[in-house]
């Protein structure tokens, strides 16, 4: 993949005729006469992509290797891909069967802790890999951590909200399917940034949906930590549309913000108004993964600040930060987004190592789908370019409401393409 597309003038030739080089940067690796080490920690789309982008790039003068948690991995951002009211579209993937086939290690374990000053992660081996992986540089890929403080007091038995890896399609229908006939599913959606900022709207459809055909009397309640949010007037137009008398917004200047709820009794409480129902999908406010904090390499926000046109951290020079645990300004917390993120680290970490330099300026692109009805699917899309430590709005488009049906059926079109194609490319036939 030419650097190029990303703002960089380099393609794979230009690279490798100066691959050997890397083994030879006494800057960056402690043994001159090896391969300089790359680990990855996080094996989702952005881990993936800047695998495979390294070794696309570097070929094998680079030693990458990726700690991807759990063998299997659900793609947050298929967790809505229904193919039918009672099954999925999407299966999980099998990372190490995969990212592999690119000459990419892979160590199935958790990591514990990045130890900044040892150059190394941490690994919860228990005796079965490694204790820990040292690195040249590292990219950390961690995803976000739930802050379930910013809901208020939680009471009861916390149940999972369904939106970090590894929550499942299959778990989402369970969700609808534990309402009982007539009865009330109150999803709360978070204030601030946090990952895929449509996706929470997307998940009322889709209950609606099920609610439709499944439980006719149910309805879903969303109580919103804030005023507006993206795509707001598609939404409301699906809500009109496709399920009227079904969803109802709430947003926070109607009851004055979210101060506490109650599992076990389906209350939440808000300063102005406390709401009740039958199943409660409680969404919390989210932050970088904690390993990153732990490891002082995020900030105030919350998120790692970077520098935007490499991704590189602003705290450690050594490790770069993409996906939704980076800080970036006006870029959305997307796949898509990760995925540029991620060519801009490869990219640079690959020059980096050749000791060679680029000054351009950088622009990126990111397409958020959200499925609102089986035929119907709306999006925003924009450029970004790169402005010190995040990236700032060149041009945004939407799905228009007034778009017709044989529009809105090529978006539904298109947004099961984009899922497909980008599975694929990562991690084999989807």
């Amino acid at each position: 993949m030419p650097c190029r597309s990303r703002g960089l003038p380099l393609n794979r030739r230009q690279l490798m005729a100066g691959a050997a080089a890397i083994a030879f940067v006494p800057a960056l690796s402690a043994n001159a006469q090896s391969r300089p080490r790359v680990v990855i920690v996080g094996g989702g789309v952005g881990g993936a992509t800047a695998a495979k982008d390294i070794r696309l790039l570097a070929g094998n003068a680079i030693d990458v290797s990726i700690v991807s948690g759990s063998e299997t991995y659900y793609p947050p951002f298929a967790i809505h891909a229904f193919k039918a009211p009672q099954g999925c579209a999407v299966e999980p993937v099998t990372v190490s069967e995969t990212v592999s086939n690119a000459g990419v290690s892979v160590v199935p374990l958790n990591a514990r802790r990045i130890e900044t000053g040892k150059r190394r992660v941490v690994l919860d081996s228990s005796g079965t890999g490694p204790e820990a992986l040292e690195y040249d540089i590292l990219i950390a890929a961690p995803g976000v951590a739930l802050n379930w403080d910013g809901v208020g007091d939680v009471r009861g038995s916390r149940r999972d909200p369904l939106w970090i890896a590894n929550a499942s399609c299959a778990d989402v229908l369970d969700l609808f399917k534990a309402v009982p006939e007539g009865g009330r599913l109150a999803i709360t959606a978070p204030s601030g940034g946090h990952r895929c900022p449509p996706a929470v709207y997307e998940r009322a459809c889709l209950g609606a949906r099920w609610f439709k055909q499944h439980n006719p009397t149910a309805t879903i309640l969303l109580i919103d930590d804030k005023d507006s949010y993206p795509l707001q007037a598609q939404f409301e137009t699906a809500y009109a549309d496709y399920y009227e008398g079904v969803i109802e917004w709430v947003p926070r200047d109607f009851h004055g913000g979210i101060e506490s709820v109650d599992f076990d009794s389906g209350a939440v409480v808000a300063r102005d108004e406390t709401f009740k129902a039958d199943v409660l999908n409680v969404i919390p406010p989210q932050t970088a993964a904690r390993i990153l904090a732990e490891a002082g390499l995020t900030d105030e926000s919350g998120y790692a600040p970077i520098d935007a046109t490499t991704m590189r951290s602003a705290i450690d020079e050594n490790i770069y930060v993409i996906g939704d645990a980076a800080s970036v300004g006006e870029l959305s917390k997307s796949a898509h987004a990760a995925q540029v993120e991620a060519r801009l680290a490869a990219c640079d970490i690959v020059l980096r190592l050749l000791q060679m330099k680029v000054e351009e300026r950088i622009q990126v692109s990111d397409t958020c789908w959200s499925t609102v009805a089986p035929d119907d699917a709306v999006y925003m899309a924009a450029t970004y370019e790169a402005a010190g430590t995040g990236f700032k709005t060149v041009e945004r488009t939407t799905s228009d409401v007034d778009d017709d049906a044989t529009l809105r059926q090529q978006n539904a079109a298109a947004a099961a393409a984009w899922r497909g194609k980008l599975l694929q490319a990562l991690y084999g036939p989807h």
